[in-house]
């Protein structure tokens, strides 16, 4: 008869320790268990550098069957796991094995856990991002807050009036290193433009992800009557809006109260009065904010903009 002596029964009739806490694991401990995941839960493993660790093996599982929603970040005292500070146990039911060599920690045979897990987080108002332990890249996709529709046209018992509907905001994605995430990022989600009875609607707000990645709110008139767009009152510096216009109406774009639109040499009266338009069809701007909430200038534009 052979001498097996394998990883599939290198935990055979080993103890099992259990916990529903964060652990702090003994150099007895050979298969721990985590029975709770209401909280994300760290399980700390013995110093590698510490005679009798050399060859010692751990088995870390998700008998709770709910770590994609709360973490189990396994981690050693001090040192390394396969050259990071820790493994991420991200899937339901996940595991972790690990030896040690007596200077780091290896992984073998793990399943929901490690640089292939997938973390999915989603940000429905604005808060601060905070990457996981052992983080290598971070994919963002976000998207700005819609426009609100068109006004309808006071009318006449005989007449019918409609107003366009709003456009949804700009969809982006981006890429990024831990590095260039950092410690965190702060997100702010745009609002959606706001609706008024008989005039046309504001532009929605700008989605951003720290300074990393922006969203563009994109707007095209198509009407035959003058399309009147709003700033959003409040914007962040950074923020871009782009006008195009379809329509044989041509646009104008309003201002809040306390807001001015600097064209080349030229700039807007400031307050309510004040507004760029087009004077053809197809007339259009690159519109950045500046200034947060108050100051914007013409990036770019084609034709010939009316400045009021």
């Amino acid at each position: 008869m052979p001498n097996i002596n394998s990883a599939n029964n290198r935990f055979l009739n080993q103890p099992v320790t259990t916990t529903a806490t964060n652990y702090i694991a003994l150099p007895s401990d050979v298969i721990i268990e985590v029975t709770n995941t209401s909280a994300p839960r760290t399980i700390t493993l013995p110093t590698p550098l510490v005679n009798g660790n050399v060859g010692k093996s751990f088995l870390i599982k998700d008998s709770s069957g709910a770590a994609s929603v709360n973490n189990i970040t396994v981690m050693p005292a001090s040192g390394t796991i396969d050259g990071i500070a820790s493994l991420v146990i991200s899937a339901n039911y996940g595991v972790v094995q690990v030896y040690c060599d007596g200077t780091a920690y290896y992984s073998y045979s793990n399943s929901g856990t490690g640089t292939l897990a997938v973390i999915e987080r989603t940000f429905t108002t604005s808060g601060t991002y905070n990457p996981t332990v052992g983080m290598l890249y971070c994919e963002v996709e976000m998207v700005g807050g819609g426009g609100a529709g068109g006004g309808a046209t006071a009318t006449t018992a005989a007449q019918n009036s409609l107003g366009s509907g709003g456009g949804a905001g700009e969809h982006s994605f981006g890429l990024f290193s831990a590095a260039q995430i950092g410690a965190n990022q702060t997100i702010t989600i745009g609002a959606g433009g706001t609706g008024s009875s008989g005039a046309a609607g504001s532009v929605g707000g700008t989605t951003s992800f720290g300074s990393l990645m922006t969203t563009t709110n994109n707007y095209y008139t198509q009407n035959s009557a003058l399309t009147t767009l709003t700033l959003p009152a409040a914007a962040s510096a950074g923020t871009l809006i782009q006008i195009a216009g379809v329509g044989a109406g041509g646009w104008i774009l309003a201002q809040n109260a306390g807001q001015s639109i600097n064209f080349g040499n030229q700039v807007t009266t400031t307050g309510t009065g004040g507004s760029i338009a087009s004077t053809n069809q197809y007339d259009g701007a690159d519109i950045l904010c500046v200034v947060a909430n108050t100051q914007w200038v013409v990036r770019a534009a084609s034709g010939n903009l009316k400045v009021t």
